[in-house]
């Protein structure tokens, strides 16, 4: 929904930045790969107990890994192998923070679970796109994309409020996984 959103917006709202990033000669995989680097930081912060610093740095991470795809539209060096480097580099911090948050909730079966049921919804969702896509017959559906899910994930450790806002992103994750799977099996059709 709001991915959706900013994927038109985006380039207009983040031309200040894809500029000032330019102008420093960082690359749009340098970028990529700082994000990544921030992300896994602020998930180590997170596995320590340290929610909410932990929690800014995670954002602050993606937030970086949101910027790397626009400067390469930017500059006009968008390739395949920048789109590969960058999905991976999402599911590994996705996979970072959701571990994180198991390891921190060790001692609350809640959050174990949840953290397992997040970390699977969120891989399995990324999965249904790129099988759709491979089989030719994919278009953005669902709840939540990961700009979602990195803002809930972010209000969650932020806040404290893990048990709660998680309960309810595990939830809106598993609709979404859901609602790709109808969505592509409809577009599959019979063939």
């Amino acid at each position: 929904m709001i991915e959706r959103i900013a994927k038109e917006q985006l380039p207009r709202w983040l031309r200040p930045a894809t500029s000032a990033v330019s102008r420093v000669g960082l690359t749009p995989s340098t970028l990529t790969l700082i994000g990544l680097a921030v992300t896994v930081i602020g998930a180590i912060l997170v596995g320590s107990d340290h929610l909410v610093w932990g929690g800014l740095v995670f954002v602050a991470g993606s937030a970086l890994d949101m910027l790397d795809g626009a400067l390469a539209r930017a500059i006009g060096s968008a390739s395949r192998r920048g789109a590969l480097l960058d999905a991976v580099s999402d599911r590994v911090s996705e996979t970072a923070i959701w571990v994180a948050v198991g390891i921190v909730g060790s001692d609350d079966v809640r959050l174990v679970v949840l953290s397992g049921l997040g970390l699977g919804g969120s891989l399995i969702t990324s999965y249904i796109r790129a099988k759709g896509e491979a089989l030719g017959a994919y278009r953005a559906a669902g709840l939540l994309g990961r700009t979602e899910r990195v803002i809930i994930m972010g209000v969650a450790l932020i806040t404290g409020w893990l048990t709660p806002v998680l309960v309810v992103l595990v939830l809106l994750i598993w609709i979404t996984v859901l609602q790709r799977v109808v969505q592509t099996w409809r577009e599959l059709g019979s063939g």
